[in-house]
């Protein structure tokens, strides 16, 4: 036990005498993985903002509007071809 107690010391863990080192290494690293969770969820809600930057709505303006351009656009058409 003393072993340990001298390892933890050499890696910088902090712990109260009388406390469980294994508490402590667990403390620890729950503590770290809440931080990488944090993280984690940060990067993807940070993508999420990009995706949604990146959509493009379209928006359909109906048989007679599209009727329109077409006719537009043969009309244009054929007068460039005279």
């Amino acid at each position: 036990m003393e072993k340990v107690y001298e390892s933890l010391q050499e890696m910088n863990y902090g712990f109260q005498e009388g406390f469980s080192p294994v508490l402590t290494m667990k403390k620890r690293h729950s503590l770290k993985s809440k931080r990488g969770m944090k993280m984690m969820k940060k990067v993807k809600k940070e993508k999420e903002i990009i995706r949604m930057e990146n959509v493009v709505v379209l928006e359909d303006l109906g048989t007679d509007y599209l009727e329109e351009l077409l006719s537009i656009s043969e009309s244009s058409s054929s007068s460039t071809l005279w």
